[in-house]
């Protein structure tokens, strides 16, 4: 972690990149779920539910952990991606797409200057 003069810079996930791609995953889950639940059965939901749940972990880990929680989350659904290439991996590459964004493109939260309280 670079530090500036000020104090540790803040290089934790972006949230609105990591919030989009979570919504769009949960828009890609829904949309399946509506497609697929009469076929399939309730056992899709929890299928469509893990990619979801693991986009939406970097919003809910606290703000030091954030970083590891995303990088966890982009190396598992990269997995998923790539095994389910076929199917439906594919689309929710543009979810994993931004959630590397997200984590490439930190907060520009200002470090706090504790001499200036003084």
């Amino acid at each position: 972690m670079a530090d500036t003069p000020a104090g540790p810079a803040d290089l934790s996930p972006h949230r609105g990149w990591l919030l989009a791609a979570a919504l769009l995953a949960a828009l890609v889950s829904l949309g399946f779920l509506v497609a697929l639940l009469g076929r399939e059965g309730r056992g899709v939901v929890v299928v469509l539910l893990v990619p979801v749940l693991l986009l939406a972990a970097p919003l809910l880990a606290p703000r030091p952990a954030r970083r590891v929680v995303a990088v966890a989350a982009v190396l598992l659904l990269t997995i998923g991606v790539v095994l389910s290439v076929a199917s439906i991996g594919l689309y929710y590459l543009p979810s994993l797409v931004l959630l590397i964004i997200g984590i490439l493109r930190p907060s520009r939260r200002e470090p706090v200057d504790d001499r200036a309280a003084r």
